[in-house]
């Protein structure tokens, strides 16, 4: 399918790097927020199964991750912003598809981190939006519990699937998307200590509610 490559502004200054899938019907469009340690081109699969739905669709690289990130050495840092910019990219690429697709209902689809970043979204964003889709998701008040008690433990992502062939086997039961992961110079890096602190703080919103 035909993607366009972008850039536009976020509120503090930065250039977000963004993503274009055109659809020639006006059924709706599908924003999408991608997870932690990779980046929005990794969707193009998704992306293009939407389109040849009458989808329009849209993302963007959010701060520390894919082409958003100033170097590989920028990679998991989000930045002066933390987490709660991210959140504001992604309702400024919201923002930028309205004025696109007027009157066209927008979607926002978020998936692992994406959807934690989805549903802080709703606090302040919601009516943006015609719906939302949580994609491997959890309550973010677990993050604040998990922080909080010294009880509270989280075994590895890959400890069910050892003996595991890659450290990433969690990822995906298709061996070709868990290699083409691994293969990727753009993938499988972690957040840095403050930028995790701040997707923990701004959690604490969604405990509240």
């Amino acid at each position: 399918m035909n993607e366009t490559q972008f850039h536009f502004p976020a509120t503090d200054g930065t250039l977000i790097a963004g993503y274009r899938w055109p659809s020639e019907s006006r059924r709706a469009v599908v924003q999408i927020a991608h997870g932690m340690g990779e980046h929005a081109g990794r969707y193009r699969r998704f992306a293009d199964a939407l389109v040849a739905s009458g989808y329009a669709v849209y993302a963007n690289d959010h701060r520390g991750h894919g082409r958003t990130a100033a170097s590989p050495q920028a990679l998991g840092d989000f930045g002066l912003g933390g987490f709660a910019a991210l959140v504001s990219d992604m309702a400024a690429l919201t923002r930028l598809i309205m004025a696109v697709h007027p009157g066209c209902p927008v979607i926002l689809f978020g998936h692992s981190m994406g959807s934690f970043a989805a549903q802080l979204y709703l606090l302040d964003h919601a009516s943006l939006l015609a719906g939302v889709i949580l994609s491997g998701s959890a309550a973010l008040d677990l993050r604040i519990e998990a922080r909080n008690s010294a009880k509270v433990r989280f075994p590895g992502l890959n400890a069910q699937f050892e003996p595991a062939r890659t450290p990433f086997d969690w990822l995906s039961r298709d061996h070709r998307e868990v290699d083409a992961y691994v293969a990727d110079p753009l993938c499988g890096f972690t957040l840095t200590q403050a930028s995790s602190a701040s997707m923990t703080e701004s959690s604490a919103r969604m405990a509240d509610v």
